[in-house]
């Protein structure tokens, strides 16, 4: 069960149930906003998970001592307290707020609160980074206050939501590193014109020199996804490189079932190569590519599994979200070298400073 602010859990599987359908039907297609893509974060990101009522009022969380906080009772009267009263104000607000059933222990939401997703990402210079995201909607101005009274930042903010923030107030910064990359599916499974001549180059250079097959990522191939992974693990290393996403990416196959996760795995002469992996979001319009690794020694293999991807996957996937780049130059100019159509923008929110 969720619990209200500021009690939190973590984002665990028992949650899918209720977060993953509502995840489906956000329209803008963030990649964070999976529940696949929370859960196998939620280490990296420290996300935790807490709901509260619309139009109700939370006071900021202070350091009062007993003593002080009962002399200002009256003050605290018609607030919500974040140290033990949000449950209790949250109820009184919205008795049928929701239900649970005690059998799953599943919450079912009635629409008159949001969830809030809460994370701390860490950094070098000032510490840890405490940060909010709100991917169901926005709260009126004085949640919004009291939340960034605990944290420097609202991340993932979409197009919409950073036009109605900043029209409240919020300062808006442009979130470039983490736009997600939209390709049209039919353009990445015909690479048509002369922007591509290098991509179907290198394709066919692969096709030509290799007897290869695709398969789907069925949990029997599972262990060839794996020691792929490990490959590249390797390679990465050797190249003094850190480990990047690689334990997402190994909890994502060991728990590709019970995530829905879907994907091929690509073998040359009977060896696993490659593979891709991910879901569908945007309302089912788009397919989102969470992890794709491939072993190093094969000329064009990475366009080629780009390629083929597009082709296989159905005709009603209107585009493929390749998420972001992250800022890595390299990456940025890999995903640029295949002209998106468009980005799925995303915003910083903070509060100005008077």
């Amino acid at each position: 069960m969720i619990p209200f602010y500021p009690q939190s859990v973590e984002i665990h599987l028992g949650l899918r149930e209720l977060l993953h359908p509502m995840l489906q039907k956000l329209p803008d297609g963030i990649s964070e906003f999976t529940f696949a893509n929370l859960y196998l974060f939620q280490k990296i990101h420290q996300y935790r998970v807490s709901r509260f009522a619309l139009n109700s009022s939370i006071l900021a969380k202070n350091s009062l001592t007993n003593k002080e906080a009962s002399s200002k009772s009256s003050y605290l009267s018609k607030k919500v307290s974040l140290e033990d009263n949000a449950e209790t104000e949250n109820k009184r607000i919205w008795p049928d707020l929701a239900t649970t059933n005690n059998e799953n222990e599943t919450m079912h939401l009635h629409g008159k609160e949001l969830i809030i997703i809460t994370g701390c990402d860490s950094s070098t210079a000032s510490g840890l980074k405490k940060f909010f995201m709100l991917p169901f909607g926005i709260p009126d101005k004085s949640v919004l206050d009291a939340l960034f009274s605990e944290h420097i930042t609202l991340k993932c903010a979409s197009q919409t939501q950073a036009d109605t923030l900043l029209d409240m107030g919020y300062e808006i910064i442009e979130d470039r590193d983490n736009f997600d990359y939209l390709y049209q599916r039919e353009r990445l499974a015909d690479l048509p014109g002369r922007h591509y001549h290098k991509k179907r180059n290198l394709i066919r250079a692969f096709v030509n020199n290799n007897n290869y097959e695709a398969r789907p990522l069925l949990e029997e191939y599972l262990p060839d996804a794996l020691e792929i992974l490990d490959k590249w693990r390797k390679n990465r290393a050797d190249n003094g490189n850190d480990d990047g996403d690689y334990h997402a990416a190994e909890e994502a196959l060991k728990k590709s079932e019970q995530l829905q996760l879907c994907g091929c795995i690509y073998y040359v002469e009977d060896e696993p190569v490659a593979y891709s992996l991910g879901e569908e979001l945007a309302c089912g319009t788009s397919f989102v590519i969470h992890f794709e690794k491939a072993v190093s020694g094969y000329k064009g293999l990475w366009q080629f599994v780009n390629q083929a991807f597009a082709s296989i996957i159905t005709e009603h996937y209107e585009t493929i979200n390749r998420e972001q780049d992250l800022g890595d130059e390299g990456l940025r100019h890999a995903k640029l070298s295949y002209h998106p159509t468009d980005f799925v923008k995303k915003y910083k929110i903070r509060k100005k400073i008077a």
